[in-house]
């Protein structure tokens, strides 16, 4: 999953109304998604996934126990 946003200037993002979040999608299920891809890009490695989304390994935990995934001490 890659994400991409509009480098365009404020007033074109106004006029726009697309969402910032996928359709159906609370932020918390749109994170939870995040952080699975970038677990899995990292094979479960979470120092890894927490360097590709620019997150101290602390803040991923954080975040991890925070949706329920038990910290096993890699």
């Amino acid at each position: 999953m890659d994400i991409h946003l509009d480098g365009g200037s404020a007033k074109s993002a106004a006029a726009s109304q697309s969402p910032v979040l996928p359709e159906g999608m609370t932020l918390e299920q749109w994170e939870d998604e995040i952080i699975q891809e970038a677990l899995r890009r990292a094979g479960g490695n979470k120092s890894q996934a927490a360097r590709l989304l620019g997150l101290s390994r602390n803040a991923l935990r954080y975040r991890l126990s925070k949706l329920g995934v038990p910290d096993e001490g890699e």
